[in-house]
């Protein structure tokens, strides 16, 4: 048997496993299955399935050995050496023989353990690290090919959604279940007609949850499947083929996107959106955006272009969420212009302390009778350009949410066939 009909037969179980997992909503069984199916994938003794939790600190959610046995003895530990580094710099390792590793000469834990065979991959999905799969092998080194490396990091980003999915799913299920009780006791209060306005807007939420759930392990399903092609997984492509594959996979990372402005909306709803400030530099912080939308695709009659005061002060914002805000205005300039010039700014406003970071083009701008409603949920424009470009109408009410968390204000200026001008004001605190 051939490698590639090896490696064909392998991915077609990675597959099997994705479906499986994707179809588990359920958190402790989801994860255990994860866990079970890579030490059998894998070869491995022991497997641990860690969690983050929201203050840093680990959850050593599963523990089992290759034949799904609970692991609970004092010798069950794991070397943190091995796995801290993994989680902290969102990088993969493997390693042959610990017991010889130089770099874990001095990690105790490791001799108590007497670890072999190690191999180590964090869970990533939407830039944040939930957790890591950790599999090993004391009784054998070098159990663990260079070989297993790629396809345990396609599984674990499997993992990674199908865990996140069910993570929100229990959310989303709790959520309902405190409103459900509430309206238990509202019910002997308030008129039958409010009554049936407030389901009814639980309803439409808890529905628009589960259809996002539903759809985002498949999507995944798709990117991963899509990408390992183009990795030359099955062989070499055409320079067609790669094309027609890019378009699909950047068309179903699109999808999978809008379906994280569905889950956003239902915690605006439920003011459940919280920020995670840290301290920015902003010029790096602009200039990573910058580079992130200059690979967006645009009219070749479009000019991008930065436009960025110098030493601009460090702002506490929540670095994730502002980027989520920037690329949405980026994303709409360049489907909605096709000639002209995109300009992404910010500048230092010392009279009121704020910091003025603006998206400009030379696009179709926004009819004067849209204005009033460019903010509101599911509201798109009707123009022709805006019909082709097909999308759920909440990015900008959830960028306005965002940027006011912030204690910040967006505005804009806009005149149709001749551009538009977003602003986002964020103070300086």
């Amino acid at each position: 048997m051939t490698d590639t009909m090896i490696n064909s037969i392998f991915f077609e179980k990675l597959l099997e496993i994705s479906r499986q997992m994707a179809q588990t909503r359920v958190l402790d069984p989801l994860l255990k299955y994860a866990m079970h199916e890579a030490l059998q994938l894998f070869q491995g003794e022991h497997g641990y399935l860690v969690l983050v939790k929201p203050d840093g600190s680990l959850d050593f959610r599963v523990k089992i050995d290759m034949h799904g046995n609970e692991l609970s003895q004092p010798e069950a530990e794991i070397s943190t050496t091995i796995l801290y580094p993994v989680i902290r710099e969102r990088k993969s390792r493997l390693i042959h023989d610990a017991l010889k590793e130089p770099t874990l000469t001095n990690a105790s834990s490791v001799f108590r353990l007497q670890v072999r065979s190690v191999v180590c991959t964090p869970l990533i999905v939407q830039d944040e690290v939930p957790g890591a799969l950790y599999i090993e092998n004391r009784s054998t080194s070098h159990i663990f090919l260079e070989s297993n490396l790629k396809p345990l990091e396609y599984f674990a980003s499997q993992a990674a959604v199908a865990i996140q999915n069910a993570i929100l799913n229990e959310e989303l299920e709790a959520r309902v279940a405190a409103r459900t009780a509430e309206l238990e006791m509202a019910l002997q209060q308030l008129e039958h007609s409010w009554m049936q306005a407030v389901e009814a807007n639980r309803i439409r939420t808890t529905l628009l949850g589960n259809v996002a759930h539903d759809m985002r392990a498949p999507i995944s399903m798709g990117i991963s499947a899509l990408t390992a092609i183009t990795d030359g997984m099955y062989g070499d492509l055409t320079l067609g083929q790669h094309q027609w594959i890019t378009r699909t996979i950047h068309s179903l990372e699109h999808a999978f996107n809008l379906t994280s402005d569905v889950f956003d909306l239902a915690k605006a709803e439920e003011k459940q959106l919280t920020l995670q400030r840290q301290p920015v530099e902003l010029n790096s912080f602009l200039h990573d955006v910058y580079d992130t939308c200059e690979k967006l695709p645009r009219s070749p009659n479009v000019q991008f272009i930065l436009d960025v005061e110098m030493m601009l002060p460090e702002l506490q914002v929540d670095k994730t969420r502002i980027k989520q805000v920037l690329l949405n205005l980026l994303s709409n300039a360049h489907k909605f212009t096709e000639e002209g010039m995109i300009t992404l700014y910010a500048h230092h406003q010392k009279d009121d302390h704020s910091i003025l970071i603006g998206v400009r083009d030379t696009g179709i701008g926004i009819p004067k009778d849209f204005m009033d409603k460019i903010f509101q949920r599911f509201q798109r424009g009707e123009n022709t350009l805006a019909h082709a470009q097909r999308g759920t109408g909440l990015g900008l009410a959830i960028s306005k949410e965002l940027v006011e968390l912030h204690g910040g204000r967006i505005e804009f200026s806009s005149e149709e066939g001749i551009g538009s001008d977003f602003r986002i004001y964020l103070p300086i605190t």
